[in-house]
């Protein structure tokens, strides 16, 4: 199941990085949109992966954008 939701970016999150204990080095990022809603308007999206980082790196305060989140069942 996915939800998606659209709004407009508010902020850019500043991008962190580092390094598992494994040694595998990881990166993420994010933003916040105002999706317009009466209540809790703001949301935060955050992406792991150099992949997720290269699609929301263009993104500018001001951009109109389609964030989504997919839910699955684990057993």
């Amino acid at each position: 199941m996915e939800n998606k939701m659209n709004g407009t970016v508010t902020a850019i999150l500043k991008a962190e990085e580092g390094t598992t204990k494994a040694g595998k080095a990881w990166k993420k990022g994010g933003f916040v949109i105002d999706n317009g809603d009466k209540f809790n308007p703001l949301v935060c999206f955050t992406v792991f992966g150099e992949d997720r980082m290269a699609e929301i790196i263009t993104f500018k305060e001001g951009d109109q954008v389609q964030g989504g989140v997919a839910l699955c069942e684990i057993k």
